[in-house]
């Protein structure tokens, strides 16, 4: 069995192409995206890359957020990415608004007798963190009831590994904006490369291979610069440089 996870990819097709590119000829038996997929300054480029893979997508907060309307978010940054997602859902047209409402909340998955389990935040949220250092207790209450052999959740843009009794929960990062650091208050930092993993198993045993795509963000950021969408110049000096 192999699996390609993806999430969060943000309205960037250059990171999806670059991580679409990056998997290549490979045979996977499954491709999923676990949600967030407009949001960011190329929406409708976004979803039709998304959709021609013919893949199963688990809903995001901000995928619901376009269908039931864009909330007011608080915080320093929370009227940017308001005034972005508003921007965003205007954009997109009734056929693509169709598509997103076709997302699951949650998914369960049979791949050669391996159990998957896949949604966006947690089980019961779209917007529950479940953060790196997340305390044991916490995380057991998150997925209480999960009964699977590879648990996958997004949202918070960070790649994640932990084992939770004998099944292995797993973030596969943001493949369109992917977080240098945890969610702390500070300024908000990109890192600059696409993120996602391969899980495999199989009878001589089972990997998770979390995945880093370099591409050519410089040109992205340019070319974000000019997509209309608001607040752009603020959205591109959160990217750190590349090395």
């Amino acid at each position: 069995m192999r699996v390609a996870v993806l999430s969060d990819l943000h309205g960037n097709p250059f990171a999806l192409d670059a991580v679409l590119a990056d998997l290549g000829t490979e045979t996977v038996d499954e491709l999923a995206c676990l949600g967030d997929v407009a949001i960011g300054p190329f929406p409708n480029e976004t979803v039709s890359r998304l959709r021609d893979l013919d893949c199963p997508v688990l809903m995001g907060n901000w995928d619901a957020w376009f269908l039931e309307g864009v909330p007011a978010l608080g915080g320093e940054v929370g009227p940017r990415l308001s005034a972005q997602g508003e921007w965003c859902a205007s954009l997109l047209s009734p056929e693509k608004l169709d598509y997103l409402r076709g997302f699951k909340g949650t998914l369960e998955l049979e791949v050669d007798h391996t159990r998957l389990a896949l949604f966006h935040a947690s089980p019961r949220s779209l917007e529950q963190l479940l953060l790196p250092d997340i305390p044991r207790a916490e995380l057991d209450a998150a997925l209480e009831g999960v009964q699977a052999d590879l648990i996958f959740g997004g949202h918070t843009h960070l790649q994640l590994l932990r084992r939770r009794r004998e099944s292995l929960f797993a973030n596969p990062g943001s493949v369109g904006l992917p977080f240098s650091d945890g969610p702390s208050g500070g300024p908000l930092r990109v890192s600059p490369w696409a993120e996602y993993l391969v899980a495999t198993a199989g009878d001589d045993g089972l990997s998770l291979e979390f995945r880093r795509v370099f591409y050519d963000v410089d040109g992205m950021l340019e070319a974000a610069l000019t997509s209309g969408m608001p607040h752009a110049e603020w959205w591109t000096s959160c990217w750190l440089e590349s090395e």
